[in-house]
């Protein structure tokens, strides 16, 4: 007689996600930092076109019912300075956080005005230990940074607009705290163009995407992947070059940037 081990499954975990929840007085609080001026010590370039992506970008947070602040052309020490009064902020009120960077970077670094700050100090700023009114809730980092070396040079287009090479080593990107969610306008190894005109794709697709009217019945991963799809169909033909945007997630419920439609119900 051999004992046959017990192959039953045991009872499943349930995994079903829940929103996180939008009851609260303001939808969140939406900061862009533009940074589009660098001093010469730098050697980098002025970031011309990027006024458009703050455009942009403001009016679509606006309409998702953001208080959208823009912050233009700081130093690091400012930098610094601007991401711990956004972390000792009380966020009590408010059910979400998103963070737009828009500058020059590099490995793991963004630009300030006068040289680099690391991405980890951006996002160890919005910890649960360092900002508490955000414990819990759902963080937006969208990235827009480009290396700003003499690769960054004009290229040729149909429509004869100068655009600019931007990349970001997304290898370099630091573990991401709870609740946070961060997108980036490249992958390693490919590039990501703005034009001097109309800003980059990354940002204007990204804002196309918001401002369509099934955002409220969609999460930020699904919207997400819907900028990824939209750069991927733009440049997928093309010889030129290819992009890839990136989404890395530490969410752990779904994460909607309105309130989901409510089912209507008959009248008796």
């Amino acid at each position: 007689h051999t004992d046959h081990p017990d192959l039953s499954r045991p009872a499943s975990p349930n995994f079903t996600l829940e929103p996180y929840s939008l009851n609260y007085p303001r939808m969140g609080r939406c900061i862009i930092v533009n940074q589009k001026f660098f001093a010469p010590s730098t050697n980098l370039d002025t970031r011309h076109g990027t006024d458009e992506d703050v455009r942009s970008l403001a009016w679509s947070f606006t309409r998702l019912h953001f208080q959208v602040d823009v912050i233009h052309n700081r130093t690091v020490d400012e930098l610094r300075s601007v991401i711990s009064e956004l972390s000792a902020f009380d966020h009590s009120r408010y059910a979400s956080f998103v963070l737009c960077l828009l500058s020059h970077g590099e490995r793991g670094f963004v630009y300030g005005h006068d040289g680099k700050l690391l991405l980890r100090e951006v996002l160890d700023v919005f910890s649960p230990e360092r900002c508490p009114s955000l414990k819990g809730k759902p963080k937006l980092l969208i990235l827009q940074a480009c290396r700003g070396d003499r690769e960054d040079a004009g290229v040729p287009v149909k429509d004869r607009q100068k655009q600019v090479k931007d990349q970001l080593d997304s290898k370099a990107t630091p573990t991401l705290p709870e609740d946070f969610v961060l997108t980036c306008a490249t992958t390693d190894g490919y590039v990501s163009y703005r034009d001097s005109s109309t800003g980059t794709p990354f940002i204007q697709k990204l804002c196309r995407v918001f401002d369509s009217s099934d955002v409220a019945s969609s999460h930020i991963l699904e919207i997400l992947t819907r900028v990824c799809r939209a750069l991927s169909v733009e440049f997928g033909n093309s010889a030129r070059t290819k992009q890839t945007a990136t989404v890395t997630s530490n969410l752990n419920k779904l994460f909607y940037l309105k309130p989901r439609p409510q089912a209507s119900s008959s009248a008796t």
